[in-house]
């Protein structure tokens, strides 16, 4: 069973002593050294993993293992970040992506007295937020009429795109927490228009009900919101409805608990919210077309 170690160069030089830092996790220490400066490059905190790894006897086996071995030095690599920079008082250290990351170098760590061998460097490509092609004269009619309006933008539209800028910039709770006022403000101001559409005339106590915090976010995003709209997020084709519960209890955990997020947690919270702004305007669209 051959001993691999992981490694990651940080974009930043961390005020921190060289050697082996405890994670609360059994054989998972981060080792903390300085690299070498090289003329005009400057020192970096250099932080690896030693994990003991199953020999593999494919190549696709050994990369699931390294992909995997980066998933974890990366997990408490941004834990690290995190710790540092609550008790160094530091706001420019903050999380970082797997591109901000890469590349992730192995090596096998020799039992005896031969040198150390490596394995190809594993490299995640850079996403930047996504800027949709428009031409200009599309672009400036647009801002032309929205600040003739003295309206600001949607809520949704500014949310998503810190959302999108917080993923970029490895602050990944806050795009979670993004994402999900986007879905909170978006979902139930476009709900309670549904339901007042449907239960106009109604008993205002029931019509309250139906707006209300007793029935539940999840409650109104499937049951209620079929009952007055005939959809429900719940009956929405593919996994939606998994990935929203999913995303849905992470931003409880953060809220509630000060968990932390990862890069998947982040980009799966944005897919949801965008899904649920596209679904919820398509229902306001067919209601007021129809009235």
């Amino acid at each position: 069973m051959p001993t691999i170690q992981a490694s990651i160069s940080l974009p930043y030089a961390l005020k921190l002593n060289r050697g082996l830092y405890p994670t609360g996790q059994s054989g998972r220490g981060l080792e903390v050294e300085k690299s070498v400066p090289l003329r005009d490059t400057p020192a970096t905190t250099v932080v690896s993993l030693t994990n003991d790894q199953p020999k593999a006897t494919v190549a696709s086996e050994q990369e699931k293992m390294n992909v995997r071995q980066a998933d974890q030095l990366l997990g408490l690599t941004n834990r690290l970040l995190r710790c540092y920079r609550a008790i160094a008082r530091d706001a420019t250290i903050t999380e970082l992506s797997r591109a901000q990351a890469s590349p992730f170098r192995f090596r096998i760590v020799p039992n005896g007295t031969s040198p150390p061998s490596w394995v190809p460097e594993l490299i995640y490509e850079a996403e930047p937020p996504m800027i949709p092609a428009q031409r200009i004269q599309t672009i400036t009619k647009g801002v032309r009429s929205l600040l003739a309006t003295g309206n600001e933008p949607e809520v949704a539209d500014l949310f998503l795109l810190d959302a999108e800028l917080a993923i970029h910039e490895g602050r990944f709770r806050e795009a979670v927490l993004f994402c999900w006022s986007t879905i909170d403000s978006n979902f139930n101001r476009k709900y309670d228009e549904l339901v007042d559409a449907k239960l106009v005339g109604e008993w205002a106590e029931a019509r309250a009900f139906f707006k209300g915090l007793d029935l539940g976010l999840k409650n109104k995003m499937s049951a209620a919101l079929y009952l007055v709209s005939g959809r429900s997020l719940f009956r929405e084709s593919g996994d939606l409805w998994q990935k929203l519960s999913n995303s849905y209890n992470k931003r409880n955990g953060i809220i509630h608990r000060g968990e932390s997020a990862h890069e998947d947690d982040a980009r799966q919270a944005l897919e949801v919210a965008r899904r649920i702004v596209e679904l919820m305007s398509a229902l306001r669209t067919a209601r007021v077309g129809s009235s």
